[in-house]
């Protein structure tokens, strides 16, 4: 097909216009090439077979080639082979068929073997009959947007955020700074009709230019004007035009190139629109802010788990920096106390659900380990595989032991510290199982000390109080480990034996408890004695439930109560 449109457009011209089209072909009228050696595009001219016809000079910086070393060859030859086919498909036949602007990426071999990404522009050439006998591609080099869009892509998995890189717009100003050239990327970016743009001066007020803090820019200070002044390149200035006929402002990021021929002297500026980019970055900055702002200590991980982020609540939580934990595995926060299993059962929850929730305890650099309530969140890709993962953590310690206080007062006296009534009980009957299954017995001792009223109404509850937390602590030195010292309430004390074979052996820790608690107390300038009588019932003579165990050791203490002399009374076997 190529060969015969080719024939074609050769017979339908006159042998004067054929030796023009060659002629043409091969040397590019002034205009042309002022403005293509201007760009640091690749401009080339092509048969319609694709064979290289002419090339610009930016070859030899794109891809390393001589213009001359491409002339006649087939691009196909270059071209990625896994590029080629779509470039055909794509390009090359919607352009042979007359079809222009087309715009296609690929990559190319350089001359010395690598690849190049380029972005192409594509544009036929037709004859007065209307038929294809040129091709003409206009290439950037976007080798450096490829890898700039993967590090973006990069960016957006750690802060949630999207980093554009848009195509360059490109102006050729003459040495009155007025547009004589202009690229469809540049009029996009602009929003104006390249017969708007002609002509125009970028510098002109009506674009209302200003710097990147909002800040008018001088006519004289626009990078256009100062390469044209001074013959500077001016490079990434960040500036914000006017569109026309709207409110709304386009932010470029502009770099400006003198361009000298003898009898011409031109400005080339090549810009990429960075509106989003702006805004994505503003949005970033938001989030960073909030990031360390936040009152929770937030980590961030990559896949395998070892950090690489963390804000400044987490350091005064832990105590690590940001230098102390980079790179290293966050399982050396953990506290150690947690099985295998439970982090097995986090990891799991993340992979099958993406997120976990729940208490767990850390260790800080200092070494101290302290409650948590953690919340692990996994990250994905478009392709749904883990890249990061993050933990919120807030510290619960406050939380931890208001719940301990509270489960400590739920079964513990709170004057005393003594396990309390409900406990007392429930100990009596895991003694009474234990022994029928092992075939022991126990004790209780029913503890009521005398003379305490009259110090506590004499001297006040305080002086009470303090009496009352003096004869727990005697009590409990008096016992051994395995025993249970309960407050009923009041004066009153419950005292559980364990492994008492003979009632005998209950009656002399009995004796002991009315010997020591006798002994005078000092609290503060006061010495003050007073006396206990204690009952002792004995399982399972006396009972197989708390209740009855607990009601004849009471009635024996009062038994002890009658005789002083005693003060300890066995409740008599029934």
């Amino acid at each position: 097909m190529p060969d015969q449109i080719h024939k074609k457009n050769n017979r339908s011209k006159s042998p004067q216009a054929a030796c023009d089209s060659r002629q043409l072909e091969t040397e590019p009228d002034f205009n042309f090439r002022l403005f293509v050696d201007g760009l640091s595009d690749l401009v080339c001219l092509h048969e319609p077979d694709g064979a290289y016809v002419w090339v610009s000079p930016s070859v030899r910086r794109i891809l390393g080639y001589e213009p001359s070393d491409l002339i006649g060859r087939d691009p196909y030859d270059l071209f990625h082979p896994e590029d080629a086919v779509r470039i055909r498909e794509s390009t090359h036949d919607p352009a042979l068929s007359g079809q222009g602007h087309i715009f296609v990426r690929y990559r190319i071999r350089h001359r010395d073997g690598h690849y190049v990404w380029l972005e192409s522009l594509t544009q036929p050439h037709l004859d007065d009959d209307g038929n294809v006998f040129r091709l003409q591609t206009s290439s950037r080099d976007i080798s450096e947007q490829k890898r700039i869009e993967q590090a973006l892509r990069e960016s957006e998995e750690r802060y949630r955020a999207v980093i554009n890189s848009l195509a360059e717009g490109v102006l050729v100003h003459g040495s009155d700074g007025r547009i004589t050239a202009c690229n469809p990327s540049a009029c996009q970016i602009l929003g104006v009709a390249e017969e708007h743009l002609i002509g125009v001066e970028l510098s002109d007020a009506l674009w209302n230019a200003v710097d990147e803090h909002g800040r008018e820019i001088p006519r004289d200070r626009h990078p256009t004007t100062i390469t044209l002044e001074s013959g500077e390149a001016c490079r990434d200035v960040v500036m914000g035009l006017k569109l026309p006929n709207t409110r709304d402002r386009v932010w470029i990021a502009i770099n400006t190139q003198p361009f000298d021929r003898s009898d011409a002297h031109v400005v080339v500026a090549s810009f990429r629109d960075i509106t989003a980019w702006r805004e994505t970055r503003r949005e970033l900055d938001l989030l960073a802010k909030v990031f360390e702002a936040s009152s929770e200590a937030i980590l961030i991980t990559d896949a395998n788990r070892n950090v690489i982020a963390l804000n400044h609540s987490f350091t005064q939580l832990t105590g690590y920096t940001l230098e102390d934990l980079q790179g290293k595995s966050s399982a050396l926060l953990r506290a150690g106390d947690e099985p295998p299993e439970f982090y097995e059962a986090i990891w799991e929850s993340l992979e099958t659900r993406g997120f976990w929730r729940g208490e767990t305890w850390n260790r800080g650099k200092n070494g101290n380990e302290y409650p948590v309530w953690l919340s692990f969140t996994a990250v994905r890709n478009d392709e749904g595989d883990i890249t990061h993962y993050i933990s919120i953590c807030t510290d619960i310690t406050e939380q931890h032991t208001r719940r301990e206080q509270q489960q400590f007062l739920a079964t513990h006296d709170p004057l005393t510290g003594l396990a309390n009534r409900t406990v007392a009980y429930d100990r009596i009957e895991m003694e009474i199982r234990r022994c029928q299954r092992n075939s022991h017995s126990f004790a209780v001792l029913f503890v009521d000390l005398d003379g305490f009223k009259s110090i506590n109404d004499r001297h006040g509850h305080r002086v009470g109080d303090i009496l009352l937390r003096k004869v727990a602590r005697r009590i409990q030195k008096r016992v051994r480990a395995s025993d249970t010292v309960s407050r009923l309430g009041g004066d009153e004390f419950i005292v559980v034996l364990t492994d008492i074979t003979h009632i005998q052996d209950a009656h002399k820790i009995a004796r002991t408890l009315v010997k020591r608690l006798a002994e005078p107390y000092r609290i503060s300038d006061l010495e003050l004695t007073i006396g206990a009588s204690i009952g002792i019932s004995k399982f399972p003579e006396l009972g197989t439930e708390a209740e009855t165990l607990i009601h004849a050791a009471d009635l024996a203490m009062y038994d002890a109560k009658a005789t002083p002399e005693r003060a300890v009374a066995i409740a008599p076997y029934g």
